[in-house]
């Protein structure tokens, strides 16, 4: 397979992002600003399309809605439509592929062991979850491969190591107003479930909340300075905020948040760092054979 430049389009129908190769879509208004993106030979994208910033208010689109007009041959409209004009042949073949690519996963899904488990993102506390096969709808999103994922999370932001790596949990779904369906690109995980889970985990939080508030301001932490590359000790005094990254679980040592330090952590509570100031932050340096394990004692498991 040679290198191709392709771009992505919004497919109703099927309810998913296509990327269709340029020579397939033909001059309408909006062509001019469609994001071109060059595949090699494997299919992974060799240059990725611009970022935009949220006060950019005429930044260009990079994806746009297919017109089904023009697949009917009924589009008016020609070279002035304000959608994208794919060669029918192409689109049908396209949506004949996810058609059976939906329904070979969808058998895969109902052949799975009840037990099979999932690896899910739950946003409501950031967090990635092992959620058995019985507990889940089936979903495009779950036979997604992290190449293909059309969710897009800001660089800036704390989850975004989390998104596109797994299917998230699909908020709408949660709420009962979801209307994607099996097309979904996240994971429709069982209320009763799910909300049992976001609710031990509020426990956890209120509990650690305690432990900490209860903590004497001189008390001791080892937290990893990212500046040093090493970890140190510092006093809870110097803790700004409270944070879930001072109880993690397990031996590893919490990072001081460098987003933080920049005021761009969207998590707050359930950031797995530490909230502290580095620039004013008192610390002790330990000797070598110390500085393998830190963090507060009570622990999640």
């Amino acid at each position: 397979m040679a290198e191709c430049v392709v771009v992505d389009v919004i497919d109703v129908t099927t309810k998913s992002t296509m990327r269709v190769p340029v020579q397939y879509v033909r001059p309408t208004a909006v062509t001019p600003m469609l994001v071109p993106i060059a595949l090699n030979a494997e299919g992974l994208a060799l240059n990725a399309p611009s970022e935009t910033t949220e006060t950019d208010s005429k930044a260009e689109k990079s994806v746009f809605t297919l017109c089904e007009l023009y697949q009917r041959g009924k589009c008016d409209r020609k070279d002035k439509c304000r959608h994208v004009h794919v060669e029918p042949e192409f689109l049908r073949e396209q949506r004949q592929k996810h058609l059976v690519w939906m329904e070979d996963n969808a058998h895969v899904f109902e052949r799975m062991p009840p037990n099979q488990v999932f690896e899910v993102f739950n946003a409501t506390i950031k967090e990635v979850m092992q959620v058995p096969r019985v507990q889940l709808e089936y979903t495009r999103g779950l036979f997604l491969s992290p190449e293909d994922r059309d969710k897009k999370v800001p660089p800036s932001t704390s989850v975004n190591s989390y998104c596109g790596k797994v299917p998230t949990a699909c908020l709408l779904h949660l709420n009962g107003a979801c209307k994607w369906g099996e097309h979904c690109n996240q994971a429709h995980i069982s209320r009763e479930w799910l909300q049992a889970r976001n609710h031990d985990f509020e426990l956890w939080m209120e509990a650690r909340r305690a432990d900490f508030t209860q903590l004497p301001p001189s008390q001791l932490l080892r937290v990893y300075h990212p500046n040093l590359y090493e970890v140190v000790q510092i006093s809870k005094e110097s803790i700004i905020q409270f944070t879930r990254g001072l109880f993690q679980a397990g031996d590893k040592v919490p990072s001081v948040c460098l987003l933080f330090q920049k005021n761009r952590c969207s998590c707050g509570e359930l950031c797995k760092q530490i909230h502290a100031n580095l620039e004013h932050m008192t610390f002790h340096r330990l000797p070598p054979s110390e500085g393998t394990a830190g963090g507060v004692a009570a622990r999640r498991h």
